[in-house]
């Protein structure tokens, strides 16, 4: 299991996501409208870069995820 499924606390605001475990910042947002989307939290700009694919298939962006570069900040 690399991912964690994490629901979310105020489903009106965030959507759920799943976490990947060796990286917890980066995951995968579990949009409205059933589709995917990686994203990657930024600790040290607290911000998080948003990937642009989206995806219909879990399957294939956990796959994509585990792919993606950790992004450093030199901030």
């Amino acid at each position: 299991m690399e991912f964690k499924y994490v629901e979310s606390d105020e489903p009106m605001l965030t959507d759920d996501c799943y976490e990947l475990i060796s990286n917890p910042n980066i995951y995968i947002q579990v949009c409205q409208d059933g589709t995917y989307i990686i994203n990657q939290y930024i600790p040290r700009q607290e911000s998080v870069v948003h990937y642009p694919e989206v995806y219909t298939s879990l399957v294939k962006a956990k796959k994509d995820a585990l792919k993606k570069k950790v992004i450093l900040s030199a901030y």
